[in-house]
Protein backbone atom coordinates (compact mmCIF):
# COMPACT_ATOMS: atom_id res chain seq x y z
CA UNK A 1 0.00 0.00 0.00
CA UNK A 2 2.97 2.29 0.57
CA UNK A 3 3.57 2.38 -3.18
CA UNK A 4 -0.02 3.43 -3.86
CA UNK A 5 0.06 6.54 -1.70
CA UNK A 6 1.70 9.88 -2.41
CA UNK A 7 0.66 12.15 0.42
CA UNK A 8 -0.36 15.79 0.05
CA UNK A 9 -1.32 17.63 3.24
CA UNK A 10 -5.04 18.33 3.69
CA UNK A 11 -6.33 18.87 7.22
CA UNK A 12 -9.92 19.13 8.40
CA UNK A 13 -11.98 18.64 11.55
CA UNK A 14 -15.16 16.63 11.17
CA UNK A 15 -16.48 16.76 14.73
CA UNK A 16 -15.16 16.84 18.32
CA UNK A 17 -15.08 13.03 18.30
CA UNK A 18 -13.67 12.65 14.82
CA UNK A 19 -10.56 14.51 13.79
CA UNK A 20 -9.12 13.44 10.48
CA UNK A 21 -6.14 14.35 8.36
CA UNK A 22 -6.82 13.25 4.82
CA UNK A 23 -4.31 12.82 2.05
CA UNK A 24 -5.21 13.15 -1.59
CA UNK A 25 -2.86 10.87 -3.53
CA UNK A 26 -2.61 10.59 -7.27
CA UNK A 27 -5.11 8.38 -9.03
CA UNK A 28 -4.56 4.64 -8.82
CA UNK A 29 -6.32 1.69 -10.46
CA UNK A 30 -9.40 0.49 -8.60
CA UNK A 31 -9.27 -2.93 -6.98
CA UNK A 32 -11.07 -5.38 -9.29
CA UNK A 33 -14.20 -7.21 -8.19
CA UNK A 34 -12.99 -10.57 -9.51
CA UNK A 35 -12.94 -13.45 -7.02
CA UNK A 36 -14.79 -11.46 -4.38
CA UNK A 37 -15.43 -14.47 -2.15
CA UNK A 38 -11.74 -15.34 -2.01
CA UNK A 39 -10.82 -11.73 -1.33
CA UNK A 40 -13.30 -11.42 1.53
CA UNK A 41 -12.09 -14.65 3.12
CA UNK A 42 -8.60 -13.21 3.22
CA UNK A 43 -9.85 -9.92 4.67
CA UNK A 44 -11.78 -11.78 7.36
CA UNK A 45 -8.57 -13.08 8.92
CA UNK A 46 -6.51 -9.89 8.85
CA UNK A 47 -5.65 -8.20 12.20
CA UNK A 48 -6.63 -4.75 10.82
CA UNK A 49 -10.28 -3.74 10.55
CA UNK A 50 -11.82 -3.80 7.06
CA UNK A 51 -15.10 -2.47 5.70
CA UNK A 52 -16.85 -1.98 2.38
CA UNK A 53 -18.82 1.25 2.24
CA UNK A 54 -21.55 2.23 -0.21
CA UNK A 55 -22.50 5.72 -1.37
CA UNK A 56 -25.38 5.88 1.11
CA UNK A 57 -22.95 5.25 4.03
CA UNK A 58 -24.13 1.69 4.64
CA UNK A 59 -21.61 -1.05 5.37
CA UNK A 60 -21.94 -3.91 2.89
CA UNK A 61 -19.15 -5.88 4.58
CA UNK A 62 -17.07 -5.72 7.74
CA UNK A 63 -14.43 -8.22 8.82
CA UNK A 64 -13.90 -9.91 12.19
CA UNK A 65 -11.51 -7.22 13.44
CA UNK A 66 -14.09 -4.51 12.69
CA UNK A 67 -16.86 -6.40 14.50
CA UNK A 68 -14.59 -6.93 17.49
CA UNK A 69 -13.58 -3.27 17.59
CA UNK A 70 -16.91 -1.53 16.92
CA UNK A 71 -19.75 -4.05 17.05
CA UNK A 72 -21.90 -5.89 14.51
CA UNK A 73 -23.78 -3.74 11.96
CA UNK A 74 -26.86 -4.82 10.01
CA UNK A 75 -27.74 -4.04 6.40
CA UNK A 76 -29.17 -0.64 7.35
CA UNK A 77 -26.34 0.50 9.64
CA UNK A 78 -24.63 3.71 8.61
CA UNK A 79 -20.89 3.97 9.19
CA UNK A 80 -21.18 7.13 11.29
CA UNK A 81 -23.76 5.55 13.60
CA UNK A 82 -21.58 2.57 14.55
CA UNK A 83 -18.20 4.32 14.47
CA UNK A 84 -19.09 7.63 16.11
CA UNK A 85 -22.56 6.96 17.57
CA UNK A 86 -23.78 9.91 15.53
CA UNK A 87 -26.93 10.59 13.50
CA UNK A 88 -25.09 12.65 10.91
CA UNK A 89 -22.22 11.80 8.53
CA UNK A 90 -18.84 13.46 8.84
CA UNK A 91 -18.39 16.72 6.98
CA UNK A 92 -16.16 16.42 5.07
CA UNK A 93 -16.04 12.64 4.71
CA UNK A 94 -12.81 11.15 3.27
CA UNK A 95 -14.68 8.06 2.00
CA UNK A 96 -17.17 10.17 0.04
CA UNK A 97 -14.24 12.06 -1.49
CA UNK A 98 -13.04 8.72 -2.86
CA UNK A 99 -16.38 8.26 -4.63
CA UNK A 100 -16.07 11.73 -6.15
CA UNK A 101 -12.64 11.36 -7.77
CA UNK A 102 -11.73 7.65 -7.50
CA UNK A 103 -8.53 8.43 -5.57
CA UNK A 104 -7.30 6.80 -2.39
CA UNK A 105 -7.44 8.73 0.89
CA UNK A 106 -5.23 8.14 3.93
CA UNK A 107 -6.30 9.86 7.13
CA UNK A 108 -6.10 9.68 10.91
CA UNK A 109 -9.04 9.43 13.26
CA UNK A 110 -8.86 10.32 16.94
CA UNK A 111 -11.68 8.23 18.42
CA UNK A 112 -12.62 9.93 21.68
CA UNK A 113 -15.31 7.33 22.41
CA UNK A 114 -12.82 4.49 22.70
CA UNK A 115 -9.68 6.49 23.35
CA UNK A 116 -7.86 5.20 20.27
CA UNK A 117 -6.04 6.73 17.34
CA UNK A 118 -6.57 5.02 13.98
CA UNK A 119 -4.97 5.36 10.59
CA UNK A 120 -7.49 4.64 7.83
CA UNK A 121 -6.92 3.94 4.14
CA UNK A 122 -10.02 4.43 1.95
CA UNK A 123 -9.49 2.83 -1.46
CA UNK A 124 -11.69 2.67 -4.61
CA UNK A 125 -13.21 -0.80 -4.88
CA UNK A 126 -14.81 -1.91 -8.13
CA UNK A 127 -15.83 0.51 -10.87
CA UNK A 128 -17.06 4.07 -10.67
CA UNK A 129 -20.65 3.17 -11.60
CA UNK A 130 -23.54 2.18 -9.32
CA UNK A 131 -21.70 -0.86 -7.93
CA UNK A 132 -18.78 1.26 -6.72
CA UNK A 133 -17.79 0.90 -3.10
CA UNK A 134 -14.96 2.08 -0.90
CA UNK A 135 -12.67 -0.45 0.75
CA UNK A 136 -11.57 0.85 4.15
CA UNK A 137 -8.53 -0.50 5.98
CA UNK A 138 -8.02 0.71 9.55
CA UNK A 139 -5.00 0.32 11.81
CA UNK A 140 -5.22 0.87 15.57
CA UNK A 141 -2.16 3.05 16.20
CA UNK A 142 -2.86 3.23 19.94
CA UNK A 143 -2.75 -0.56 20.25
CA UNK A 144 0.53 -0.71 18.34
CA UNK A 145 2.05 1.94 20.61
CA UNK A 146 0.80 0.11 23.71
CA UNK A 147 2.27 -3.18 22.48
CA UNK A 148 5.62 -1.52 21.79
CA UNK A 149 5.60 0.04 25.26
CA UNK A 150 4.93 -3.33 26.90
CA UNK A 151 7.72 -4.83 24.81
CA UNK A 152 10.12 -2.14 25.98
CA UNK A 153 9.07 -2.72 29.60
CA UNK A 154 9.62 -6.47 29.21
CA UNK A 155 13.13 -6.05 27.88
CA UNK A 156 13.93 -3.51 30.58
CA UNK A 157 12.56 -5.65 33.42
CA UNK A 158 14.41 -8.76 32.25
CA UNK A 159 17.77 -7.08 31.69
CA UNK A 160 17.89 -7.78 27.99
CA UNK A 161 20.50 -5.89 26.01
CA UNK A 162 19.08 -5.32 22.54
CA UNK A 163 21.54 -5.20 19.63
CA UNK A 164 20.68 -4.49 16.00
CA UNK A 165 21.14 -7.60 13.87
CA UNK A 166 22.38 -5.47 10.95
CA UNK A 167 24.57 -2.63 12.22
CA UNK A 168 25.27 -4.04 15.74
CA UNK A 169 24.24 -0.82 17.46
CA UNK A 170 22.98 -1.26 21.03
CA UNK A 171 19.66 0.05 22.38
CA UNK A 172 20.55 1.98 25.53
CA UNK A 173 18.46 2.96 28.58
CA UNK A 174 17.57 6.31 27.03
CA UNK A 175 15.97 4.60 24.04
CA UNK A 176 18.76 5.56 21.66
CA UNK A 177 20.81 3.28 19.42
CA UNK A 178 24.56 3.55 20.03
CA UNK A 179 27.66 2.05 18.50
CA UNK A 180 29.03 -0.82 20.57
CA UNK A 181 32.17 1.12 21.49
CA UNK A 182 30.20 4.17 22.65
CA UNK A 183 27.77 2.10 24.71
CA UNK A 184 30.39 0.17 26.69
CA UNK A 185 32.55 3.28 27.11
CA UNK A 186 29.64 5.08 28.79
CA UNK A 187 28.05 2.20 30.70
CA UNK A 188 31.09 0.15 31.75
CA UNK A 189 33.91 2.69 31.42
CA UNK A 190 35.62 0.33 29.00
CA UNK A 191 38.19 1.77 26.58
CA UNK A 192 38.52 0.27 23.11
CA UNK A 193 41.57 -0.16 20.92
CA UNK A 194 41.14 -1.46 17.38
CA UNK A 195 43.08 -4.46 16.16
CA UNK A 196 42.70 -7.32 13.66
CA UNK A 197 41.98 -10.89 14.64
CA UNK A 198 43.95 -13.73 12.94
CA UNK A 199 41.00 -14.86 10.83
CA UNK A 200 40.36 -11.34 9.43
CA UNK A 201 44.07 -10.88 8.90
CA UNK A 202 44.14 -14.06 6.81
CA UNK A 203 41.04 -12.93 4.84
CA UNK A 204 42.06 -9.35 4.13
CA UNK A 205 45.87 -9.57 4.19
CA UNK A 206 46.79 -13.08 2.96
CA UNK A 207 50.15 -11.93 1.62
CA UNK A 208 51.24 -10.74 5.04
CA UNK A 209 50.20 -14.01 6.66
Amino acid sequence: MRNLVKKHALQNTCSPAFTCRATSPTANPAIPLNNQEDNLQILEHLPVFIYLLTKDYTLSYVNHAFRKEFGIPDQFTRCYSILRKSNEPCNPCPAMDVFSDNKERVWQWQDTLRGNMYQVHDIPYGNIEETARVLGVGINLTRIAHTEKKREQYFSANDFLRICCYCNKIHNKSGEWQRVEAYFSEEQNIRFSHSICPQCMHTHYPDIM
